[in-house]
């Protein structure tokens, strides 16, 4: 078909190339010259962002989306790494909501502006998500995962099934233990209070820290603290001694939430402290 278009054409006088046609479309656009136009079509970007709790502890695996304002429905979907970051690549240059869902926490959304895409990056920096439970807006499912329709009833599993299928928790890592330490710390950071890990042969399989002081005139060492990562409780590194505050045992619900561990199943991977001994009751602080 196109040989015969092309000899008709020919004959007639009028046969113009293919890539002369488009070029003289986008000639014929009001202000628009062919490159612009070719440009902008082939112009794409990345969008990069660091989530964090309200303790500075990276969050991972939250659902990051970028939706068209006014659509419900996600065009882009992201996960944070372990570090917390996310990235969208090949982003086309519009307005979008960036949202941010995460079990446990309240929602964010945050507006990028199409006069602001005229760029080949775009980093919206450090979102800091706050703890609350999700009551408002769709929770965005990345491709090949399955969302259930929310109903008010409960919603019962054939027998046996969630027993089967149900994936096994995991454990805490380094960085969601450290967040913990920081939750206890009232007031501390990274910057006035940096957290070095330390192994202790006494306790290898918890996660070790000594908190330090680094503000001048004031006592350098705050304290050795144990991370147990099967249930995420807090204890000294030097007594029979388990720490507590409502920031921490708000920070440890959610974490235990987030790894998939049951309340059931955090009674029994419950232990005693690294430097308790048997039958000895632990020390509480608050």
């Amino acid at each position: 078909m196109k040989d015969v278009t092309e000899k008709a054409s020919k004959k007639r006088g009028w046969y113009w190339p293919l890539h002369v046609s488009f070029a003289v479309v986008a000639l014929l656009l009001p202000g628009t010259s062919a490159g612009q136009t070719l440009d902008k079509l082939a112009k794409t970007l990345q969008i990069t962002g660091h989530v964090v709790d309200i303790t500075e502890g990276p969050l991972r695996e939250t659902v990051v989306t970028l939706t068209v304002p006014g659509s419900e429905k996600p065009t882009s979907t992201a996960i944070t790494d372990r570090r917390g970051d996310f990235i969208f690549n090949s982003v086309a240059p519009q307005a979008y909501d960036l949202r941010l869902y995460e079990k446990g926490f309240k929602p964010v959304t945050m507006r990028l502006e199409e006069s602001a895409m005229d760029v080949d990056l775009i980093h919206v920096g450090t979102v800091v998500l706050d703890i609350g439970e999700v009551t408002e807006g769709p929770m965005a499912v990345p491709a090949g995962r399955s969302r259930r329709k929310q109903s008010n009833r409960p919603v019962r599993e054939p027998m046996g099934l969630a027993v089967r299928y149900r994936p096994k928790p995991r454990q805490i890592t380094f960085e969601e233990a450290t967040a913990l330490v920081y939750a206890y710390l009232k007031g501390c950071n990274k910057k006035h209070c940096p957290l070095e890990e330390y192994h202790n042969p006494d306790a290898s399989d918890f996660y070790g820290f000594q908190a330090l002081n680094a503000d001048p005139g004031k006592p350098a060492n705050l304290g050795f603290f144990e991370v147990d990562p099967q249930a995420g409780d807090l204890w000294s590194g030097v007594v029979c001694q388990q720490f507590t505050s409502p920031p921490l045992l708000r920070l440890q619900r959610t974490t235990r939430q987030r790894i998939g561990l049951t309340d059931e199943e955090y009674r029994k991977a419950r232990r005693p402290g690294p430097f308790c001994e048997p039958d000895e009751k632990p020390l509480i602080a608050n």
